[in-house]
């Protein structure tokens, strides 16, 4: 008997999380902020979701609606969504001020510091760190001081205060130290041989490099390699810096931007003598698909020099007006460590924030697939419980009862609000069930309530997943560029649409590829479809006429649908489908 009670308990624990993550509505908005802020850290896509879910925010108590404020804009930010405006997180701090609350108050703080940071109001981010400090400090909150500090160090980097920053990483990295949090201590190892490459303390440069390269994720570590690659160039040492690219480009699977890379090799071989080969990568680094206004006025400095040295007078002019007019577009200086050290600042915090969001959405989907899995084991073990309390009971109910798990094992979990608007339906029907029944029906009513009410839960979660996934897709540099498309688009944009797509829907692929006989111009077609893109613009991009174009729908609509009629509207038939697919 004692057995079966801890097994019991076990079951309820495990109904209990999963009502948490996945309760919508109706009431239960404080259960989903709780919830929210305690995944905030280790799971932040999925505090998103659920703060998403409350529709209504502004018919929240004031102190919650301030919290909302608060998560919402933790959650944005650290999902890596831009910031248009402070208007939200500065409501969360207004309140926390008035009502006095230190604790809440050093986390708006802080918050309010990385909104204003990310519009680039250098100042007032500054500001606001330093308001979060003494707060975290009075908390002893490491983790909140670690990023308090490396954020400041970030700052004063950008204000040229570089013996100011040296202070704040320090500090940081003693933070870090204590917590053990190695993958955190990575990034501040590296940010630390950055700052002392600029102030020419090459030595130390190299040996935090080194200590940040030991500890790094493999994601970070080709971006740690290629700057350890420019300090050794700096120091006058080309033969190392050749290993340290060269291990660098080994890591590139086409998928993240390694112009950077390519333009530090170009310099190694520079430096190396090697004309040929510095002109192959810089131009390669120039030309580089997304490359950044910054890494292509880089190459094109060392292009234009290395053309003057070998008396090519034409392609020097060339490159040199490219890199006069790319300068005056970035307001920048025109030597080469300037450019260097604002690649480093910039670029490859980028790259990481694009690192960072496809881990995000690859932890996302196996975290829904695992709350699939879950339900269906605790909604199984739930009923199996029941049943076996129940056995003493009536024999028409048991029966009733095994009739309904069977419906419900049976569902196909159709991921549309349809499903859950029938679902709404017999929630009000069983409801009015439960007033006129007696306590024995009330208990069975009780469990098809649940069991509806998880079955709406998991949909919302995929329906939110599938929506989440399009609009960062729509999102995408790639996607927008073939949106404003003028003209036809070269091969190599349709191949970066054709990874583009696969990131963002893993399965897509290989649903379409169960079509039969569909021509590389089939898959193409589908692929500018599933970006939204309209007949005209899909007129636009391949260089056809609105004839040929329209063929093209018409053969994957013969396809997909078998065939097609003079009249049938095709194209918005085919377009719904492979959006759906």
């Amino acid at each position: 008997m004692m057995r079966q009670k801890r097994f019991f308990t076990v079951i309820c624990l495990i109904i209990g999380c999963l009502l948490c993550v996945s309760c919508v509505g109706g009431g239960r908005e404080m259960k989903i902020l709780v919830e929210a802020e305690r995944l905030m850290n280790s799971r932040p896509d999925s505090a998103l979701t659920l703060l998403d879910s409350i529709t209504a925010p502004e018919s929240l108590s004031a102190r919650d609606n301030a919290l909302y404020c608060l998560l919402i804009t933790q959650a944005r930010d650290k999902n890596y969504l831009p910031h248009t405006s402070d208007s939200v997180i500065r409501h969360a701090v207004n309140y926390f001020e008035q009502h006095n609350d230190p604790k809440r108050m050093m986390t708006a703080y802080y918050t309010l510091g990385r909104v204003k940071h990310y519009l680039q109001q250098v100042l007032e981010a500054q500001e606001y760190y330093l308001k979060a400090q003494p707060l975290a400090e009075k908390y002893q909150d490491l983790a909140l001081l670690a990023r308090i500090h490396s954020n400041l160090g970030m700052l004063y980097n950008y204000q040229y205060a570089y013996e100011e920053a040296l202070i704040q990483m320090k500090k940081a990295e003693q933070y870090l130290v204590e917590m053990d949090d190695t993958i955190s201590l990575s990034v501040i190892f590296r940010d630390l041989g950055r700052t002392f490459s600029v102030l020419k303390q090459l030595d130390s440069a190299i040996a935090y490099y080194e200590k940040a390269l030991r500890i790094a994720p493999p994601l970070n570590k080709a971006f740690m390699l290629n700057e350890l690659a420019g300090v050794q160039l700096l120091k006058g040492n080309p033969d190392i810096a050749y290993n340290y690219v060269r291990e660098a480009l080994k890591s590139d699977d086409g998928r993240r931007d390694f112009s950077p890379v390519y333009l530090v090799m170009g310099k190694v071989y520079k430096e190396m003598g090697q004309t040929d080969s510095a002109l192959y990568y810089l131009e390669k680094a120039a030309n580089y698909p997304e490359v950044s206004i910054r890494t292509k006025a880089a190459a094109y400095y060392y292009l234009y020099h290395l053309h003057r040295e070998n008396q090519q007078w034409t392609d020097y002019a060339r490159f040199q007006k490219e890199y006069e007019i790319l300068r005056d577009s970035i307001e920048d200086h025109t030597h080469s460590e300037t450019v260097q050290r604002m690649q480093a600042l910039f670029d490859n915090e980028q790259i990481e924030k694009e690192n960072n969001l496809l881990e995000l959405r690859a932890a996302s989907r196996q975290r829904n697939i695992a709350y699939l899995l879950l339900g269906i084991v605790v909604l199984t073990v739930l009923f199996v419980r029941y049943i076996y309390h129940k056995r003493r009971q009536a024999r028409e109910r048991i029966i009733n009862m095994e009739k309904f798990f069977a419906d419900i094992t049976q569902m196909k979990f159709s991921l549309t609000t349809e499903q859950i608007e029938t679902n709404r339906q017999r929630l009000k029907e069983l409801e009015i069930g439960l007033e006129s029944t007696d306590r024995r029906d009330s208990e069975t009513i009780s469990l098809q309530k649940d069991l509806l009410n998880a079955t709406n839960a998991l949909i919302t979660g995929f329906l939110n997943e599938k929506e989440n996934a399009k609009n960062l897709m729509l999102q995408s540099e790639i996607v927008k560029k073939l949106h404003t498309a003028t003209d036809k688009v070269p091969d190599s944009d349709h191949d970066l649409l054709f990874e583009t797509v696969n990131n963002f829907y893993p399965e897509f692929y290989s649903r379409l590829k169960q079509i039969p006989d569909l021509t590389r111009e089939n898959i193409q077609t589908a692929y500018l479809l599933k970006a939204q893109l309209t007949q005209p613009q899909i007129t636009r991009i391949v260089s056809a006429n609105r004839k040929t174009a329209g063929m093209r729908l018409k053969s994957l609509a013969e396809r997909v649908f078998g065939s097609v009629n003079k009249g049938d509207n095709y194209s918005k038939a085919i377009a719904d489908y492979i959006q759906n697919l």
